[in-house]
């Protein structure tokens, strides 16, 4: 797993003949990052051939990811099945337990059409209760 701590990003890596090298240098892209599970396949790159210093410029984990993607969609994900999807003109944002947003400042919210909220349990605004009667 890499180890966030150094820059840049480490990981373990172990290649199908079963060598292993350790803190090989994981390229992420600005803005995105991630630690995949142990399980996760990568690409590596070996500059100039020289097996002892090899990149991570990819990883995948196949065993994770969406499979159900229309052609042209986006997915952001984790192993847990948390993901949010770009599709057309839709974003949605699926979770099995907590979707959380803090924020500082303000929090708008603009919309020309409606705003449904469906609610099996309690619905509070400002420490104040409300019950949902279906």
């Amino acid at each position: 797993p890499p180890r966030s701590t150094l820059f840049p990003y480490t990981t373990l890596f172990r290649s199908f003949q079963d060598e292993t090298k350790d803190k090989v240098e994981r390229i992420q892209e600005f803005g995105f990052t991630s630690n995949p599970p142990a399980d996760c396949e990568a690409v590596v790159l070996f500059v100039g051939g020289n097996r002892a210093h090899g990149i991570v410029v990819a990883t995948d984990g196949s065993a994770y990811r969406p499979k159900d993607l229309p052609s042209g969609a986006v997915a952001i994900y984790n192993k847990n099945g948390a993901k949010i999807v770009l599709d057309g003109d839709d974003i949605t944002v699926t979770n099995k337990k907590k979707v959380s947003v803090t924020c500082d400042g303000n929090v708008e919210l603009t919309t020309k059409g409606d705003v449904t909220v469906a609610c099996d349990g309690t619905f509070s605004v400002n420490g104040s209760a409300f019950e949902v009667v279906p």
